[in-house]
């Protein structure tokens, strides 16, 4: 080939491919559109038996099937890393510990050239290994530009603002967050996307069924370092409408809120910070029953403390209320019973003051989940029931639909504990119709498993066994898996009130650790008790006969559900 002039090498490869068939291999191509059209109508006319591979960096201008590649994985990272380590003479590098290439890994991400260009920089000082990797770790300027200006000055505004806005939500974003933060359409985000993919500034993987692109931890904070504040507020400003809009709709959508926890999470505390404090408020209310279903418990009591700080800078006692409400119960739930109560009265306090029906409504409730959690059902009652203040009809009459059947799910609730099944059964069936008004498909399950178990107790066992599938049914479609718990208990104790007992073992096993994990102390508590018991049963069976063949309300003093 290199003897033929440059106008006739195409047909002089051509003819070569038509002789001797064989795969042509163009490796490392960078095409303009007009070196493509060429390119295009060489392999358009590829005599048949050949084939041709091309490797580009400018992917798309080839119509070709296309083949992509994963950035490099932890073990050919490091083959390459002691590869160049050896021909540059870096021996630290070269007699580093899994620890060492992990931490690299976790830096540089799996890019090669970074790869090179972090070996290069390695040789060329007296700088230890560990030196050079705390230089990336705290975002030494120094380093991060020899890694990275170069490939920073071959990428457009708008890819640099692309990165910027995958630097600024911790290093990853999937493409609705581009699009919004960006305001540009879909397709331009993918094409941008697609090019930075293919310079190997970001890789992709897939989180919650969505496509996540993400750059390393050394050229996100390269990145941070050259984005301005104001960017960054403006990035926080579009993807906190959007998030506001879509939530405010959607505010049940748990599965879909799924790859955007990360993002919400950063959001709220940044408008925080910055003093958008509608916006923070707005963003925590729309999202705070997502992260409740999806037992992201530490989530809503810190960020209800942020909503609760950002309320009382706009004197918004509503607000005020609210967060402590969501931080209160949550604390509650988790059997954290000082914390809890605590909370609740500083927010009875606020609610009162604000002389607002609808927030000591709401404050009451959250006193007497308190009580209630802590093993005090008639207490409970005792508040949300009382004949001056009656917390349900007061939510009513504000109306506060949500609020009330809260109200509602804890009185069921203190009504089961205290073994009166009637006044549980109507008060639930209540609870239900409020739920088919509204609508609230998800608060449907909570009402149902109320019932299978006013069922169990009555040994309509068969009608408990078709309300309890009915509930998992709606709570596995809402990744409610906190409400799963329950589900999962009620089923051990159905099954050990039949005399399934290897069944309510598994139940209850699989509750128990579901509980722990989630920080359900009184779900985990009755849950290993009913494992326990199962299990004794199984090995001594005149036992189930003399103690477990009538069904009981509960085996400890704990309490379960009533939010």
């Amino acid at each position: 080939m290199s003897a033929t002039s440059a106008e006739h090498k195409a047909e002089a490869l051509r003819a070569h491919l038509a002789d001797h068939p064989a795969v042509l291999v163009v490796d490392n191509l960078r095409l303009t559109a007009a070196d493509a059209q060429h390119l295009i109508d060489f392999l358009r006319t590829l005599p048949s038996g050949s084939l041709a591979i091309v490797s580009a960096n400018t992917p798309g201008r080839l119509p070709a099937p296309r083949v992509l590649l994963q950035e490099l994985q932890l073990q050919y990272m490091q083959e390459l890393l002691l590869r160049e380590a050896r021909r540059r003479s870096v021996p630290e590098i070269v007699g580093a510990d899994a620890a060492t290439f992990e931490r690299i890994h976790r830096l540089l991400g799996g890019n090669p050239r970074a790869i090179e260009l972090f070996v290069l920089a390695c040789s060329r000082d007296g700088r230890s290994l560990s030196d050079r990797l705390g230089q990336l770790e705290s975002g030494s300027t120094q380093l991060a530009d020899a890694l990275f200006s170069v490939v920073w000055q071959e990428v457009n505004e708008m890819g640099r603002s692309l990165l910027r806005v995958c630097a600024y939500l911790g290093g990853s974003a999937d493409a609705e967050q581009l699009r919004v933060a960006l305001a540009v359409p879909a397709a331009d985000v993918g094409a941008l996307v697609e090019r930075l993919w293919s310079d190997g500034l970001l890789s992709s993987r897939q989180q919650h069924g969505v496509t996540v692109y993400t750059c390393s931890a050394a050229l996100r904070l390269f990145v941070l370092n050259r984005t301005a504040s104001g960017e960054t507020v403006s990035f926080a400003g579009r993807l906190a409408e959007h998030f506001i809009a879509r939530f405010s709709q959607d505010w049940e959508d748990a599965a879909g809120a799924g790859a955007h926890i990360e993002a919400i999470r950063l959001l709220v505390r940044d408008l925080h910070r910055h003093e958008a404090y509608e916006q923070c408020v707005k963003l925590f209310e729309v999202t705070l029953d997502i992260f409740f279903t999806l037992g992201l418990f530490d989530d809503r009591i810190e960020l209800g403390w942020v909503a609760y700080e950002a309320a009382t800078a706009l004197g918004n006692d509503e607000q005020r209320s609210l967060a402590l409400s969501v931080i209160s119960s949550t604390h509650a739930v988790r059997g954290e019973a000082e914390e809890a109560a605590r909370t609740a009265q500083l927010g009875l306090g606020i609610a009162r003051d604000a002389g607002s029906a609808r927030e000591i409504a709401r404050q009451l409730r959250c006193v007497g989940f308190a009580l209630f959690r802590a093993g005090q059902a008639a207490e409970a009652l005792a508040v949300v029931k009382n004949p001056q203040e009656d917390a349900e009809e007061m939510a009513r009459a504000a109306g506060d639909p949500n609020n009330m059947i809260d109200i509602q799910s804890l009185v069921g609730a203190a009504y089961w504990h205290l073994g009166e099944l009637d006044s549980c059964e109507q008060t639930v069936r209540r609870f239900l119709e409020a739920c088919e008004q509204l609508p609230w498909e998800r608060g449907k399950a909570y009402a149902i498993r109320d019932l299978a178990e006013v069922s169990l107790m009555r040994r309509a066992f068969a009608d408990s066994g078709l309300l309890l599938r009915q509930a998992r049914q709606i709570a596995e479609e809402y990744r409610d898996v906190r409400q799963l718990v329950r589900i999962d208990l009620t089923d051990a104790r159905l099954n050990l009130f039949r005399g399934r007992l290897l069944r309510a073992h598994g139940h209850a096993r699989k509750a128990a650790v579901n509980a722990r994990q989630l920080s359900l102390s009184g779900e985990q508590s009755e849950a290993e008790a009913t494992s326990r018991y199962a299990t004794r049963a199984l090995f001594m069976p005149w036992l189930w006969l003399a103690a477990y063949r009538r069904p009981r309300i509960r085996f400890t003093s704990q309490t379960v559900g009533g939010d």
